[in-house]
């Protein structure tokens, strides 16, 4: 899969702020450095920009609100329901914004002592460097470092990350503040539909189906997750779980793999048409889940 070569993130003010861009370079090389990034700061026509190799961060402020049109997909998620969130009542009382646009950039061109170009950092330039996997983490990683260290002085209302098009109330995104690589930030777990329940059974407490918004970012497709009647905080340790499974392994898992966090619990995987995967609750305390099961989902085999 392609992976983009930019995200966005947007910090929902009170009133204005001034981002203090040389703190921020000093914290991104700080927690970054490490991996290799190294910014350096630069004048912009409308802000400012932090440079590093492969990396580039635009910042701005600005001291109007953004228009709401521009969140319109975001703030029409189910999700806020289920969290008792009001999305649409944030963007409505913020006043100003500071915008982060990152950008993976080329790779710059390296020289030996004859003044040649080393054929490894001659083929890392002509590649189109944010179809690596390493450097869109970075990007993200990044994102979230310098959002997280802007909010600690300008106290936004919220903060809308555009990889998983999700609005984070100050409070849940300040939770996340001590993870290097937070995946409920880039995961938005939409709702779709409304769940229809097994015969004799009622549909209170019965989840709906999730289509987990980012995901394509994370392990290369689409994932969805069928109705279930658990608690959504439980739901969700699982979701993250497979997540980071399918990641660490660096391969989707076939047709009818399961999995589970605990004993007497299975979730089925089933490959979809476009490549999606559905993820299936069909055993809990080792007995058979009423809602969902191997019919569910309409398999691509």
């Amino acid at each position: 899969m392609h992976l983009p070569d930019r995200i966005s993130v947007t910090l929902l003010l009170p009133r204005p702020a001034v981002a203090d861009a040389p703190g921020l370079r000093v914290r991104l090389n700080t927690i970054l450095g490490p991996s290799g990034l190294h910014f350096d700061q630069f004048p912009a026509r409308h802000g400012t920009t932090l440079n590093a190799r492969g990396l580039c961060i635009e910042i701005r402020e600005r001291d109007l609100p953004i228009t709401s049109a521009r969140l319109d997909s975001s703030i029409d998620s189910r999700l806020q329901e289920l969290l008792n969130e009001d999305w649409a009542g944030l963007v409505a009382r913020h006043r100003a914004a500071i915008s982060l646009e990152l950008r993976c950039t080329p790779m710059p061109r390296e020289a030996t002592t004859d003044g040649a170009e080393p054929a490894e950092a001659s083929a890392l330039r002509n590649r189109n460097f944010s179809a690596t996997r390493e450097a869109y983490d970075l990007m993200l990683m990044a994102g979230h470092v310098a959002a997280s260290w802007l909010a600690e002085s300008s106290h936004p209302l919220a903060v809308y990350w555009s990889q998983s098009d999700r609005i984070f109330p100050a409070p849940r995104f300040r939770a996340m503040d001590g993870m290097l690589f937070p995946l409920p930030l880039f995961l938005h777990p939409t709702p779709i539909g409304t769940p229809t329940p097994a015969k004799g059974t009622e549909a209170k407490g019965l989840l709906p189906e999730f289509d987990i918004r980012g995901a394509e970012t994370l392990i290369g497709c689409t994932l969805r997750i069928a109705p279930a009647r658990v608690r959504f905080d439980w739901l969700m340790k699982r979701v993250l779980a497979f997540v980071a499974h399918v990641r660490a392994t660096e391969a989707l898992p076939e047709e009818g793999a399961a999995f589970g966090l605990e004993d007497g619990e299975r979730f089925v995987v089933h490959r979809l048409s476009g490549g999606a995967l559905g993820l299936v609750l069909e055993e809990r305390n080792g007995l058979p889940v009423c809602n969902g099961g191997a019919g569910y989902f309409q398999t691509a085999l």
